[in-house]
Protein backbone atom coordinates (compact mmCIF):
# COMPACT_ATOMS: atom_id res chain seq x y z
CA UNK A 1 0.00 0.00 0.00
CA UNK A 2 2.32 2.64 -0.64
CA UNK A 3 0.50 4.87 -3.03
CA UNK A 4 -2.03 7.91 -2.03
CA UNK A 5 -5.70 6.90 -1.85
CA UNK A 6 -7.88 9.96 -3.63
CA UNK A 7 -10.91 9.18 -1.08
CA UNK A 8 -8.79 10.63 1.51
CA UNK A 9 -8.97 14.35 0.02
CA UNK A 10 -12.45 13.82 0.55
CA UNK A 11 -12.37 12.86 4.03
CA UNK A 12 -9.91 11.22 6.37
CA UNK A 13 -11.14 10.46 10.24
CA UNK A 14 -9.17 7.66 12.44
CA UNK A 15 -10.48 4.73 14.93
CA UNK A 16 -12.52 6.18 18.14
CA UNK A 17 -13.63 5.18 21.45
CA UNK A 18 -17.56 5.34 20.05
CA UNK A 19 -17.12 1.36 18.78
CA UNK A 20 -15.32 1.62 15.42
CA UNK A 21 -13.12 -0.62 15.47
CA UNK A 22 -10.64 -2.63 12.60
CA UNK A 23 -9.79 -6.14 12.39
CA UNK A 24 -6.99 -7.43 10.57
CA UNK A 25 -6.33 -10.98 8.88
CA UNK A 26 -3.26 -12.43 8.86
CA UNK A 27 -2.86 -15.24 7.02
CA UNK A 28 0.11 -18.28 7.65
CA UNK A 29 2.84 -18.28 5.18
CA UNK A 30 1.94 -19.16 1.82
CA UNK A 31 3.23 -21.87 -0.09
CA UNK A 32 5.40 -21.19 -3.42
CA UNK A 33 3.09 -21.77 -6.25
CA UNK A 34 4.72 -23.67 -9.04
CA UNK A 35 5.38 -22.96 -12.59
CA UNK A 36 4.00 -25.25 -14.94
CA UNK A 37 6.17 -27.76 -16.42
CA UNK A 38 7.42 -26.93 -20.02
CA UNK A 39 9.01 -29.52 -22.30
CA UNK A 40 12.60 -29.61 -22.54
CA UNK A 41 13.75 -28.75 -25.94
CA UNK A 42 14.72 -31.44 -28.45
CA UNK A 43 18.09 -30.65 -30.47
CA UNK A 44 17.57 -30.50 -34.01
CA UNK A 45 19.72 -32.57 -36.32
CA UNK A 46 22.57 -29.68 -36.93
CA UNK A 47 22.68 -28.61 -33.45
CA UNK A 48 25.67 -30.92 -31.70
CA UNK A 49 24.42 -33.04 -28.75
CA UNK A 50 27.41 -32.34 -26.61
CA UNK A 51 29.42 -28.98 -25.58
CA UNK A 52 31.55 -27.79 -28.06
CA UNK A 53 35.46 -26.58 -26.87
CA UNK A 54 34.48 -23.35 -27.06
CA UNK A 55 34.61 -21.58 -24.06
CA UNK A 56 33.93 -18.30 -24.64
CA UNK A 57 30.62 -18.98 -24.74
CA UNK A 58 30.39 -21.07 -21.35
CA UNK A 59 30.01 -18.44 -19.05
CA UNK A 60 27.61 -16.26 -20.64
CA UNK A 61 25.40 -20.00 -20.37
CA UNK A 62 25.67 -19.61 -16.73
CA UNK A 63 24.82 -17.03 -16.02
CA UNK A 64 21.74 -16.87 -17.96
CA UNK A 65 20.91 -19.78 -15.79
CA UNK A 66 22.14 -18.78 -12.69
CA UNK A 67 19.05 -15.43 -13.20
CA UNK A 68 16.48 -17.25 -14.88
CA UNK A 69 16.99 -19.63 -11.32
CA UNK A 70 17.31 -16.59 -9.28
CA UNK A 71 14.22 -14.45 -10.87
CA UNK A 72 12.23 -17.81 -10.45
CA UNK A 73 12.70 -17.45 -6.97
CA UNK A 74 11.40 -14.48 -6.28
CA UNK A 75 7.45 -13.84 -6.13
CA UNK A 76 7.67 -10.34 -3.74
CA UNK A 77 9.83 -7.71 -3.33
CA UNK A 78 9.85 -4.99 -0.78
CA UNK A 79 9.48 -1.45 -2.41
CA UNK A 80 13.22 0.34 -1.32
CA UNK A 81 12.69 3.67 -0.05
CA UNK A 82 14.12 6.76 -1.97
CA UNK A 83 15.56 10.23 -1.64
CA UNK A 84 11.99 11.43 -2.22
CA UNK A 85 9.56 10.91 0.65
CA UNK A 86 6.42 9.28 -0.27
CA UNK A 87 3.61 10.07 2.62
CA UNK A 88 1.09 6.96 3.19
CA UNK A 89 -1.57 8.34 3.28
CA UNK A 90 -3.49 5.13 4.04
CA UNK A 91 -1.79 5.29 7.33
CA UNK A 92 -3.07 8.57 8.62
CA UNK A 93 -4.77 9.03 11.55
CA UNK A 94 -6.83 11.68 13.22
CA UNK A 95 -8.04 11.52 16.87
CA UNK A 96 -9.26 14.26 19.32
CA UNK A 97 -7.18 14.88 22.20
CA UNK A 98 -9.54 16.02 25.09
CA UNK A 99 -9.10 17.60 28.42
CA UNK A 100 -11.48 18.30 31.53
CA UNK A 101 -11.33 22.05 31.59
CA UNK A 102 -11.58 25.17 28.52
CA UNK A 103 -8.76 27.71 28.94
CA UNK A 104 -11.54 30.58 28.55
CA UNK A 105 -13.02 29.20 31.34
CA UNK A 106 -10.31 28.48 33.80
CA UNK A 107 -12.60 28.66 37.05
CA UNK A 108 -14.61 26.34 35.72
CA UNK A 109 -13.97 22.78 36.75
CA UNK A 110 -15.45 19.45 34.32
CA UNK A 111 -15.52 21.43 30.88
CA UNK A 112 -14.33 19.18 28.01
CA UNK A 113 -12.71 20.90 25.47
CA UNK A 114 -10.47 19.41 22.78
CA UNK A 115 -7.88 19.34 19.93
CA UNK A 116 -7.14 17.74 17.07
CA UNK A 117 -4.29 14.69 17.26
CA UNK A 118 -2.51 13.15 13.76
CA UNK A 119 0.20 11.01 13.01
CA UNK A 120 1.16 9.22 9.96
CA UNK A 121 4.23 7.28 7.93
CA UNK A 122 6.61 8.38 5.60
CA UNK A 123 8.49 6.09 3.25
CA UNK A 124 11.97 7.45 3.03
CA UNK A 125 15.83 6.68 2.63
CA UNK A 126 17.28 10.06 2.98
CA UNK A 127 19.95 11.16 5.59
CA UNK A 128 18.02 14.82 6.20
CA UNK A 129 15.70 15.01 8.66
CA UNK A 130 11.77 15.07 7.33
CA UNK A 131 9.65 18.52 8.35
CA UNK A 132 5.85 18.44 7.88
CA UNK A 133 3.27 20.81 9.14
CA UNK A 134 -0.33 20.38 9.57
CA UNK A 135 -2.86 22.89 9.05
CA UNK A 136 -6.12 23.16 11.09
CA UNK A 137 -9.08 25.03 9.89
CA UNK A 138 -13.20 25.87 11.12
CA UNK A 139 -15.97 24.59 9.91
CA UNK A 140 -16.32 28.15 7.99
CA UNK A 141 -13.07 27.50 6.30
CA UNK A 142 -11.55 30.30 8.46
CA UNK A 143 -7.66 29.26 9.66
CA UNK A 144 -7.88 27.45 13.33
CA UNK A 145 -4.29 27.19 14.03
CA UNK A 146 -0.90 25.46 12.73
CA UNK A 147 1.71 23.44 14.33
CA UNK A 148 5.05 21.79 13.37
CA UNK A 149 4.85 17.70 13.69
CA UNK A 150 7.64 15.71 15.00
CA UNK A 151 10.24 13.15 13.21
CA UNK A 152 10.21 9.82 15.04
CA UNK A 153 11.45 6.42 14.45
CA UNK A 154 15.27 5.67 13.29
CA UNK A 155 14.26 3.98 10.19
CA UNK A 156 11.78 3.92 7.34
CA UNK A 157 8.85 4.08 7.71
CA UNK A 158 9.10 7.36 9.67
CA UNK A 159 6.43 8.34 12.19
CA UNK A 160 5.29 12.08 11.73
CA UNK A 161 2.98 13.08 14.42
CA UNK A 162 1.75 15.74 16.48
CA UNK A 163 3.46 17.39 19.37
CA UNK A 164 2.81 16.39 22.50
CA UNK A 165 2.86 19.32 24.80
CA UNK A 166 1.53 20.16 28.03
CA UNK A 167 0.03 23.76 27.47
CA UNK A 168 -0.73 22.86 23.80
CA UNK A 169 -4.33 23.45 24.52
CA UNK A 170 -4.03 27.44 25.63
CA UNK A 171 -5.51 29.64 23.12
CA UNK A 172 -6.40 26.70 20.82
CA UNK A 173 -8.67 23.90 22.28
CA UNK A 174 -12.51 24.25 21.36
CA UNK A 175 -16.10 22.98 23.02
CA UNK A 176 -17.75 22.80 19.31
CA UNK A 177 -18.42 19.74 17.19
CA UNK A 178 -18.17 19.83 13.41
CA UNK A 179 -16.58 19.46 9.74
CA UNK A 180 -12.70 21.21 9.88
CA UNK A 181 -10.61 21.11 7.41
CA UNK A 182 -6.73 20.10 7.38
CA UNK A 183 -3.50 20.55 5.12
CA UNK A 184 -0.56 18.69 5.08
CA UNK A 185 2.70 20.48 3.65
CA UNK A 186 6.48 19.36 3.25
CA UNK A 187 8.44 21.89 4.62
CA UNK A 188 11.19 21.22 2.42
CA UNK A 189 9.73 22.42 -0.76
CA UNK A 190 6.23 23.60 0.46
CA UNK A 191 4.52 20.61 -1.14
CA UNK A 192 0.81 19.96 0.03
CA UNK A 193 0.81 16.02 0.98
CA UNK A 194 -2.59 15.73 1.59
CA UNK A 195 -5.73 18.05 1.94
CA UNK A 196 -9.10 17.27 2.91
CA UNK A 197 -11.45 17.38 6.02
CA UNK A 198 -12.68 15.50 9.08
CA UNK A 199 -15.85 15.03 11.06
CA UNK A 200 -15.96 15.98 15.18
CA UNK A 201 -19.00 14.38 16.36
CA UNK A 202 -20.01 15.62 20.22
CA UNK A 203 -21.73 13.26 22.59
CA UNK A 204 -22.96 13.62 26.57
CA UNK A 205 -21.63 10.35 28.39
CA UNK A 206 -24.65 8.39 30.34
CA UNK A 207 -24.86 8.85 33.78
CA UNK A 208 -23.63 12.34 34.05
CA UNK A 209 -26.41 15.46 35.74
CA UNK A 210 -27.02 18.76 35.66
CA UNK A 211 -23.62 19.39 37.50
CA UNK A 212 -21.77 17.97 34.75
CA UNK A 213 -23.34 19.51 31.63
CA UNK A 214 -19.84 20.82 30.73
CA UNK A 215 -18.50 17.13 30.93
CA UNK A 216 -18.55 16.08 27.79
CA UNK A 217 -16.81 13.61 24.70
CA UNK A 218 -15.67 14.24 21.79
CA UNK A 219 -14.95 11.93 18.35
CA UNK A 220 -13.66 11.06 14.77
CA UNK A 221 -16.48 10.02 12.91
CA UNK A 222 -14.91 6.84 11.25
CA UNK A 223 -18.91 5.30 9.41
CA UNK A 224 -16.95 6.39 5.99
CA UNK A 225 -14.59 3.83 6.57
CA UNK A 226 -16.31 1.02 6.75
CA UNK A 227 -16.24 -0.22 2.73
CA UNK A 228 -12.77 -0.27 2.43
CA UNK A 229 -10.24 -2.52 3.29
CA UNK A 230 -6.68 -2.88 2.75
CA UNK A 231 -4.25 -5.27 1.50
CA UNK A 232 -0.89 -5.23 2.38
CA UNK A 233 2.21 -7.73 2.97
CA UNK A 234 4.29 -8.23 5.81
CA UNK A 235 6.94 -10.31 7.46
CA UNK A 236 9.15 -10.53 4.07
CA UNK A 237 11.98 -12.84 3.95
CA UNK A 238 13.98 -14.22 1.22
CA UNK A 239 11.45 -14.48 -1.80
CA UNK A 240 8.12 -14.79 0.18
CA UNK A 241 5.87 -12.55 2.13
CA UNK A 242 3.12 -12.70 4.72
CA UNK A 243 -0.49 -11.14 2.96
CA UNK A 244 -2.22 -8.88 5.23
CA UNK A 245 -6.05 -7.72 5.38
CA UNK A 246 -6.86 -4.87 7.40
CA UNK A 247 -11.33 -3.75 7.35
CA UNK A 248 -13.28 -1.70 9.78
CA UNK A 249 -16.30 -2.79 11.38
CA UNK A 250 -18.69 -1.31 13.58
CA UNK A 251 -19.24 -2.09 16.96
CA UNK A 252 -18.09 -5.23 19.44
CA UNK A 253 -16.68 -7.36 16.05
CA UNK A 254 -13.39 -9.68 17.65
CA UNK A 255 -11.37 -10.91 15.08
CA UNK A 256 -11.24 -14.62 16.51
CA UNK A 257 -15.13 -14.97 15.21
CA UNK A 258 -14.38 -14.02 11.81
CA UNK A 259 -12.38 -16.52 8.76
CA UNK A 260 -10.32 -15.23 6.02
CA UNK A 261 -9.07 -16.80 2.96
CA UNK A 262 -7.07 -16.34 -0.06
CA UNK A 263 -7.49 -17.93 -3.18
CA UNK A 264 -5.23 -18.06 -6.38
CA UNK A 265 -7.06 -19.02 -9.52
CA UNK A 266 -9.95 -20.84 -7.79
CA UNK A 267 -7.45 -22.28 -5.67
CA UNK A 268 -7.83 -22.18 -2.13
CA UNK A 269 -4.12 -21.71 -0.69
CA UNK A 270 -4.65 -20.84 3.27
CA UNK A 271 -7.46 -19.58 5.62
CA UNK A 272 -6.90 -17.93 8.72
CA UNK A 273 -8.13 -20.77 10.70
CA UNK A 274 -4.59 -22.52 9.96
CA UNK A 275 -2.94 -20.45 12.41
CA UNK A 276 -3.51 -17.00 10.75
CA UNK A 277 -5.16 -14.52 12.65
Amino acid sequence: MRKTFSLLTFVFLIVTACGLQTASAQFPKLPKIPKPSQPKPQPTPTEPTQPTSDSSSQPESRNTTMSAATNSEVYARKPEPTDTPLFLAETLEIRTDTQDYYWKMPKESNYTSWLPHIKFNVDYGGSSRLRYKAEYFMPDGSPWYSETLEQKGTGTPYLIESEFVSDKDQGKAIVTPGTFGLKITNMKNNEVALQGKFKVIKYKPDNTDARYRNLVDFYVDQDWNLPIGYADLEDWSLGAATPLIRMWFKGGVKSEDLEARIYHNGQQLATTDDGGM
